[in-house]
């Protein structure tokens, strides 16, 4: 069987998730970020359930800093435990609203994954950072 180049592109099964967070913040700023996944073709038409995990580099910063998304229309915080939140119900190639209020100067590292939700597979993953400074 004869394939283009084409057709085998086609074939590639790909994963890409980001978040956007600029790299410099001021402390109390509501800051609009998205959670973003691409995936293509063939990794579309597997049809997987799709989750948003995010990990905190330090888990003692859920303590300064407050995360919120938009489901069904309506802004929510997001919940950590033990130093990661999980969003789950993800649809493929699209972006998630996503808002982030720093309240604490410091560096903070997010580690953004897209993952299956019923196992511990990484799908893709991102790692992003923060320096978030006081108001001049």
């Amino acid at each position: 069987m004869t394939t283009t180049n084409n057709e085998r592109y086609l074939d590639v099964i790909t994963y890409a998730v980001s978040a956007g967070i600029t790299s410099t913040a001021e402390v109390g700023q509501r800051l609009s970020v998205g959670l973003a996944n691409v995936l293509s073709a063939a990794a579309e038409e597997l049809g997987q359930d799709l989750s948003y995990r995010v990990l905190l580099g330090n888990p003692l910063h859920v303590e300064y800093l407050i995360i919120e998304t938009v489901v069904d229309g309506v802004v929510v915080p997001v919940d950590f435990t033990n130093g990661f939140a999980q969003v789950d119900g993800v649809v493929a190639n699209t972006t998630l609203p996503t808002f982030i209020t720093f309240n604490k100067e410091g560096t903070y590292i997010f580690t953004i994954e897209l993952i299956e939700p019923n196992s511990t597979n990484v799908l893709a993953k991102d790692i992003e950072i923060a320096q978030v400074v006081g108001l001049f």
